[in-house]
C-alpha cells in the first residue's frame, strides 16, 4: 500500500495515492489489519473571524457580532461553575425506566 504526502502544495514523488479498491483488496486478503487517513491542516488561531466576513454583511449585524464576540468564540475549556448544578437523583437499587417509545 502506498501513501501520498503533500506539504505546502508540493507532492512527494516516491509514494503514490492508494485507491479504495486496492485498500479493500488488502483488507479482504488479510494483507492489512487497519487503514487510517491522515489529514494535515494548519490552524490560524491569531486571525480575527470577523475579518473574514463578506463585505456584503450589513453593518448592524457586524456591530452585533463585534459586541458579543466573546459569546461566539470557540470554548477554551469547561464552562464556569454555576450557582446550581442539576442532577437526576435515583433511589438506591432502582434502574432506569424502560418504556417503548410511542408514536
Amino acid at each position: 500500500m502506498a501513501l501520498s504526502f503533500n506539504y505546502k502544495g508540493k507532492k512527494s514523488s516516491t509514494p503514490t495515492e492508494a485507491q479504495f479498491h486496492n485498500i479493500q483488496r488488502f483488507q479482504d486478503t488479510g494483507a492489512i489489519a487497519e487503514a487510517y487517513t491522515l489529514t494535515y491542516f494548519a490552524l490560524d488561531l491569531e486571525s480575527d473571524p470577523l475579518s473574514s466576513l463578506p463585505e456584503s454583511t450589513p453593518s448592524d449585524l457586524r456591530a452585533i457580532l463585534t459586541r458579543y464576540r466573546q459569546v461566539l468564540d470557540t470554548p477554551k475549556g469547561l464552562p464556569p461553575p454555576r450557582s446550581h448544578d442539576h442532577a437526576i437523583v435515583l433511589h438506591d437499587g432502582t434502574s432506569p425506566v424502560k418504556v417503548r417509545p410511542y408514536r
